[in-house]
């Protein structure tokens, strides 16, 4: 039996957030499938666009990090892809994927994101790949070539193998 959701209102104001990451929410924005207002706007009810988001998350990164855009074209790159891709700080990587549903099953790639102007550190990459292969992961190292003057950088992935030497 179907229950009766009638009696149920949904209020703007009362609904428990949706959490969703700087890149989730920028991939979402320009599909039209979401739309971000700012609560503290004069204009209630008043969405921002796609270039207003856009500047809004690039200040939320350091010029020590990746940029917003760098991150962005790896996430989208995965995302079409195929993969669902999640935030992995823990990891000491940047995403985490995974082929279906994350309640449903265990992330198989830890990804590092680099370009030209930060490359992959030793030292976290070392870090990395001991997080993952504890954790059955494999590493996945995204590049980004920043070199490029178009609005989405060019992206490949390389896949480092787990080996054993005897």
């Amino acid at each position: 039996m179907k229950p009766n959701l009638s009696r149920f209102r949904l209020d703007r104001y009362n609904v428990e957030p949706l959490k969703l990451s700087a890149c989730e929410a920028y991939f979402l924005l320009r599909q039209g499938r979401l739309r971000i207002e700012l609560l503290d706007t004069d204009v209630e009810g008043c969405c921002i666009s796609e270039e207003q988001c856009l500047r809004m998350f690039s200040s939320w990164y350091s010029s020590r990090t990746l940029n917003f855009r760098v991150l962005f074209s790896a996430y989208e790159f995965l995302r079409r892809s195929g993969w669902i891709v999640k935030q992995a700080s823990a990891l000491a990587c940047h995403f985490v994927l995974y082929e279906d549903n994350p309640d449903q099953c265990h992330s198989e790639y830890a990804v590092i994101v680099s370009n030209s102007v930060i490359p992959v550190d030793s030292r976290n990459l070392t870090r990395t790949v001991r997080l993952a292969t504890q954790s059955g992961k494999k590493v996945l190292i995204v590049e980004v070539d920043t070199s490029s003057s178009l609005e989405s950088f060019p992206v490949r992935a390389i896949c480092l193998n787990r080996f054993k030497l005897k």
